[in-house]
């Protein structure tokens, strides 16, 4: 498994449409192969729950859906 056992941390400011789709296609990749929990904090919401398996979504600090 790769990175078994550490906890990793990314913050990216995506500028272009082009880059977000590649980021997702990475991300796509390691969720399926790569044995991995990703948490994915995203404000395009509609993009964030056809990625994942299980969503939140907090508004103010509270969950509003779970």
């Amino acid at each position: 498994m790769l990175f078994h056992g550490t906890a990793y941390a990314m913050i990216l400011y995506i500028g272009s449409p082009w880059t977000l789709d590649r980021l997702l296609a990475a991300l796509v990749r390691l969720r399926d192969h790569g044995g991995l929990t990703i948490l994915l904090s995203e404000q395009h919401a509609r993009l964030a729950l056809e990625f994942a398996a299980r969503a939140v979504i907090l508004d103010h600090g509270r969950i509003v859906y779970e």
